[in-house]
Formats: structure tokens, C-alpha cells, sequence
């Protein structure tokens, strides 16, 4: 063409026969690796780094490739023999998340220890000349492990157990499993015989609080200041005001503390408002309506003829007047709300007060290392130390009540990480109240993380439930039962049956229970069941039997007239997984039928007695009910009455018009966390339709 010479172009070699590709020895790539003349070149999955690095050809070979050889360069491998790059690098990335998450494990070990623990800790990585993150690790947790009591009764199992590498259950040490086989057939019976020779009442009870109270507030034998009515408008009646005061602390503070009740009293009796303000006492006095004779309105908490109510909307006149002027007492007013309008049913509402909570938080620096200056200058009057104390108390106090209620409501907790400060009253932590609310730091810290593995957010604002891997569940199983052994001897239940302590032990069982359901007989099928059911059941079945006994305890020593929803949640946990083992047929008798049954019976007894409080625990209460017929299970005699009561329409109008709650009320395996919330059963209930 126009003269112009073009280079012949050779035909393409022929494609390899069928019965060549289907040869053992042939490449993936289509290729025998022939390297005869005039054959196609061999494709090789991988270089060797040097080749790669100088862009040039290589032939693979290991341990040394031909161009290395002959250049006598050093030849390495970033993949393993007959290992893919993306294999490779995706391998690598395991390794990296690996260590990411063993760093996150030492630097929260360092934030939480106490200090002697944390300093040799530190100690341990500076002496260290060749740093291995997994051996300082291990030495960590074996640190940790051998931090429980020392003073424990000779028969008592120890729950220590170690990690050595994985066998039969995937990412689940066998030695641990010898160890927690051991812990999970004692613990219940240890459990129950620490519960029979308690003193019950023992504790935090109105004698002790009156001794609490040297400014005489609550002494109901000595005249009360005059101005103690005129922090609220609601009444001017002082003994009432006392009175509520005292059901407050006795019943609903002690298993939350919203604040450091000596400087509330202090500041309320000499008519100070830097520790006590009008939000807070009108919050109080609402919640303390929840357990008084006539003040509830028969469980109608919220209701206009309630005098609960009545100070509900005291307290959120001031609220809102507060709007703009961040302070510390705020954010204790808005989680007083927030627990009130759970209890009645109104989580919707109370999220509300508690992110506002948590923003004022935030913007004061509560959480964090570098709070605003002006945030950490106390009020005049106010020495540093108890303005610290106050910081301090109420960072801890919110962090643990967005974890409860990241629980509770089956969503993702909103804070990541608790307070970068010590947890307070370490030095009078031997009286009971001060030491309940250390544990429950602590507790709330692995809540947190277990929330943050079993939720996931929906983009409503709560969160979509996935079962955790084996290894997640096992890491947090042995968090919990870390905390379980450093328990300070007056937190045992030989020394100590006070409400707040039962309910932490009723929060650790059932949260461990809610943490193995899915791998248990009593949960749906998921891909790793078949090799982690035995283990579940058994350690389900022992956590069921150590609610039982704390029910009963509970019943015998206080009643659940005064059960806040942390109690609620415990009871549902335990009660719908009871269910669940009695119904099923892939029961592997880690528990047996009368076991389950009586453990049933003991939270219909407990939710039957928590109605007085609120109606709105007839919601659950009714779906149980529900799930119990629908499983044909026998119901209490003593129930049938209320099963007739809660199906009327009458019930119904009023629970319709009460209750707004995204409370996960039915448990049962079948649901999940979308079709088992209450507005959702509530709206079906109206519709005659069955979930």
C-alpha cells in the first residue's frame, strides 16, 4: 500500500487441547509452563519482591529465583508457596486488624487497671528490648486473671482461664473451655448458697440512709427546714417532699446514680443551687411518685390525674428554660428524665433528654483529656476537689447509662469510650452504695462493647441485631466473668442482698444469657451453632438457674414493686429464653424441663408485681403471655385473670394512648429487634394481627 512495508504478523499459538487443560500439572492461567522453544511463555502468579521492585521478568523459583541468583541478591516472597497475591493480601490485612485489635485490648487495659496494675504493665513494655505485642498481652491478661479475690472460700471454683490457640470451636481456646466447664458447673450452686445464708435487707435500706443524712433532711423525727417545699410549686407540703425523697434514694438511685447524694442534700438544705437545682429535685420527686401509694396514678405514670406527672412537667418547664446554659446539673436532669419516661414507657421521649445530655457532655469536655478551661473553674464557694468529684461522677454516671440503654433498646451505644478518668469513690468503696457503682462502672464498660458488637445502626436511630462471631462471643464471655471475680467482698451476696447489687447480678446473667441465645438450643439457626450449641446450652442453663435464685431472693428481700427497667430487661432475657429451651426439641438437657419452667414461673411472678409501679410493663408482660399460650406451655393460675384483663379493648385504648416505646418487649427467637418492639406489637394488637 503506497509503497509502504509493513512486519508480518505471526499467527497466535493454539489454545492447549481439552485434555492438556484437564492434566493435574496445568497452570490456572491455561498454560503447562512449557518453556520450549517457540511455546508460550509461563505465567506466574506471583514475582519475588527484588524482581518486582526492579520491574523485570522472573521465573518464580523458591527459595531463589533465576535473576536474583545469578545477580546474588537477597530473594524473598511476599506470599506463601501457591498463594495468591489477593490471598496474600488479604491475609496481611487479618494480621493487621489482628494487632490493631490486641493494641485497642492493651491500651484499654492501661485506662482501666488500677494503677499499681497498670504501672507494672508500662513497667513491662519499657523493660522490654524486642517488643512483641502478643507476649506483652498475654502477660497483661494474665495480670488481670490473677486480680480476683484472694479471699475466696476454699470450694469455690476460680475464674481464671487462658488462651492458648484454637481447636474445636473456631477462634475458641480448648484450655479455656476446660477451665469454663469447670467455672459453669459450680458457679450456679455457689451462687445459690451464697443467696441462702445472706442477710437479707442487709445494706442500703431507710436506716442506713437516714444515717447518711447528718444535715437531718431526711430524718423524719426532726423538724424540716421551711425552705425545703419551695424548690418546686408542685406542693407545699414538706413532709411529702421527704417522703418522696427518701423512695427516691432507697429505690431508684442506688442502681443508677444520677449524683453524689452528699453534696445534693448538702446544697438542697442550705438552699444552694451549685449540686442541687429545681430540674433535679422536680425530677426526683417524679420518679420517687413511681413507688409511693397514690401517686401514680395506678401505673398511669405520665398521666394529667398523676401527681408523678405533675412534677414530670415541673421539671421539664425548667429543662427548657435551661436551653443554652450547659452545666453539669443539666446533664443529671436529663438522665433523671430519660429514666423516668422509660419507666413509663416514653424511651421515645427520654432519648431526646439523653442525647442532649450527652452533647452538653461533650461540650464541657467530660469526655474528654483536655476539657475547656472554663469548664473545669468550680463556682464560688466550691473547693476544686468536690467540682472534680461532681465532673467526675456524672461523666462516669452518663457513660453508664447510654451503655443500660444501648441494652435495653437494642441500638448502639452513642458514646465509644468511657470517661478518661478514674472511676470515683475508690477511697470508700468498702460502703455498699459507693461500691455498687464502681462495679457498675465497670460492667457498664463491657455493656458497652458487647452493644457495639451485637448492634448495628439501621439509620433509624436504633440498631439492627447481628449475631456475633464465636471468637467476639468468647472475648466478651471472658470480660464478664473477669468482672465477676474482681468483685469486692461487700458485693457478695453473703454480705450484701441490697436491691442495686441483685440487680447488677441479674444484669450479668441475663446479658451473658442474651450473649450465647443465638448458639444455644433456645436460638435460631446460624452458621456457626452446630460446633458452639453444647457449650451454649451449658452455660445458658447455668445463668438461668442463678436468675432463679436472684428472683427469689429478690421477692423475698424488697419485691419488684420497685423494679426499674434495668430489672425489666433481665427478667424478659431470662424468661423468653426459658421459653424458648421448654419448647424446643434440640434441648441438649444442659437444663431440664422443671428448671426452666420454675425460672419462667419466678419472672412471671416478679413482672406480675412490677405492673403496681407502671403499666407499661403490661406490654412485655402481655407478649409473654402470648409467646407461653402460643408455646403451650402452662400459664400461672394466678395470671388468668390479667391474660382476660389485657386482651380487652379497653386495656388496649389505654396502653395505645400511654405508651410510646421502642423497648424490645418480645425476645422471642422468632423475632427480632424491628417486629419485637413495642410500638410495633402494640400497632399489630390494634390491627388483630399475630407478628
Amino acid at each position: 500500500m503506497n509503497g509502504e512495508s509493513y512486519r508480518y504478523i505471526a499467527p497466535a499459538p493454539s489454545r492447549p487441547s481439552s485434555d492438556h487443560a484437564s492434566s493435574p500439572s496445568h497452570s490456572i492461567f491455561g498454560y503447562d509452563g512449557s518453556s520450549s522453544s517457540g511455546g508460550p511463555r509461563r505465567k506466574l502468579a506471583v514475582a519475588c519482591d527484588a524482581c518486582r521492585q526492579r520491574k523485570q521478568k522472573c521465573d518464580g523459583q523458591r527459595p531463589i529465583c533465576t535473576p536474583c541468583k545469578s545477580r546474588k541478591t537477597q530473594c524473598s516472597y511476599e506470599t506463601q508457596p501457591d498463594e495468591t497475591r489477593y490471598s496474600a493480601i488479604k491475609r496481611k490485612t487479618e494480621n493487621l486488624e489482628k494487632e490493631s485489635q490486641a493494641y485497642k485490648e492493651l491500651l484499654t487495659s492501661l485506662r482501666v487497671r488500677p494503677e499499681g496494675e497498670a504501672q507494672d504493665l508500662l513497667q513491662r513494655i519499657r523493660n522490654t528490648r524486642t517488643f512483641n505485642i502478643g507476649s506483652v498481652l498475654d502477660a497483661a491478661r494474665r495480670s488481670g486473671q490473677g486480680g480476683g479475690r484472694q479471699d475466696q472460700d476454699a470450694g469455690t471454683t476460680s475464674h481464671e482461664s487462658t488462651q492458648p490457640p484454637a481447636s474445636a470451636i473456631p477462634g475458641i481456646p480448648t484450655d479455656t473451655l476446660d477451665d469454663l466447664n469447670d467455672f459453669e458447673a459450680t458457679s450456679p450452686q455457689t451462687l445459690r448458697n451464697r443467696a441462702s445464708g445472706a442477710a437479707v435487707g442487709a445494706g442500703f435500706n431507710a436506716a442506713t440512709l437516714h444515717s447518711m443524712d447528718s444535715w437531718g433532711l431526711l430524718n423524719r423525727t426532726s423538724p424540716l427546714p421551711p425552705f425545703v417545699h419551695s424548690w418546686t410549686t408542685v406542693t407545699d407540703n414538706s413532709d411529702l417532699v421527704a417522703d418522696l425523697l427518701a423512695l427516691f434514694f432507697q429505690q431508684h438511685h442506688s442502681s443508677v446514680h444520677f449524683f453524689d447524694m452528699y453534696l445534693f442534700i448538702e446544697d438542697m438544705n442550705n438552699n444552694r443551687t451549685n449540686f442541687c437545682t429545681p430540674l433535679l429535685v422536680n425530677a426526683v420527686l417524679a420518679i420517687g411518685c413511681t413507688t409511693a401509694e397514690g401517686c401514680n396514678d395506678n401505673g398511669n405514670l405520665l398521666s394529667t390525674s398523676s401527681l408523678a406527672a405533675s412534677f414530670y412537667l415541673e421539671a421539664r418547664r425548667h429543662w427548657h428554660a435551661q436551653e443554652g446554659h450547659d452545666s453539669i446539673t443539666r446533664i443529671q436532669g436529663g438522665v433523671l428524665l430519660a429514666y423516668l419516661c422509660n419507666m413509663a414507657g416514653r424511651d421515645k421521649i427520654g432519648l431526646s433528654f439523653q442525647d442532649e445530655a450527652v452533647r452538653v457532655a461533650k461540650a464541657l469536655g467530660l469526655f474528654s483529656v483536655d476539657p475547656p478551661a472554663h469548664a473545669m473553674i468550680p463556682p464560688n464557694g466550691v473547693t476544686a476537689d468536690n467540682w472534680n468529684h461532681h465532673r467526675t461522677v456524672t461523666a462516669w454516671m452518663l457513660f453508664n447509662w447510654q451503655a443500660l440503654a444501648a441494652s435495653l433498646l437494642s441500638t448502639r451505644p452513642t458514646l465509644d469510650l468511657h470517661p478518661p478518668v478514674p472511676i470515683p469513690y475508690a477511697d470508700v468503696e468498702p460502703f455498699n452504695s459507693f461500691a455498687a457503682f464502681r462495679a457498675l462502672c465497670h460492667f457498664s464498660v463491657v455493656q458497652n462493647e458487647i452493644a457495639k458488637t451485637m448492634f448495628s445502626s439501621n439509620g433509624t436511630g436504633l440498631g439492627q441485631y447481628t449475631a456475633p462471631a464465636p471468637e467476639a462471643v468468647w472475648v466478651h464471655h471472658e470480660a464478664l466473668l473477669n468482672w465477676y471475680a474482681r468483685l469486692p467482698n461487700s458485693l457478695l451476696l453473703e454480705n450484701n442482698t441490697n436491691s442495686e447489687t441483685l440487680t447488677l447480678y441479674l444484669c450479668w446473667n441475663s446479658t451473658i444469657i442474651r450473649l450465647f441465645k443465638p448458639f444455644s438450643s433456645a436460638g435460631q439457626a446460624c452458621q456457626h451453632r452446630g460446633t458452639f450449641s453444647a457449650k451454649a446450652d451449658q452455660i445458658v442453663a447455668a445463668r438461668i438457674m442463678d436468675v432463679a435464685a436472684i428472683v427469689d431472693l429478690f421477692s423475698n428481700a424488697w419485691g419488684f414493686r420497685a423494679g426499674n427497667t434495668l430489672v425489666l430487661h433481665s427478667l424478659l432475657v431470662t424468661a423468653y429464653v426459658a421459653l424458648d429451651l421448654l419448647r424446643t426439641e434440640n434441648n441438649q438437657d444442659a437444663i431440664g424441663k422443671n428448671e426452666c419452667y420454675s425460672a419462667l414461673l419466678g419472672c412471671f411472678t416478679a413482672l406480675e408485681q412490677m405492673r403496681a409501679s407502671t403499666v407499661f410493663v403490661e406490654v412485655p408482660l402481655r407478649a409473654l403471655l402470648d409467646a407461653t399460650s402460643q408455646a403451650r406451655v402452662e400459664i400461672p393460675q394466678n395470671l388468668l385473670p390479667l391474660v382476660t384483663r389485657i386482651q380487652s379493648p379497653e386495656w388496649l385504648s389505654t396502653v395505645a394512648s400511654n405508651v410510646q416505646s421502642q423497648y424490645l418487649s418480645d425476645y422471642s427467637a422468632h423475632c427480632n429487634c424491628d417486629n419485637g418492639r413495642t410500638d410495633v406489637l402494640i400497632a399489630s394488637w390494634m390491627a388483630g394481627t399475630t407478628l
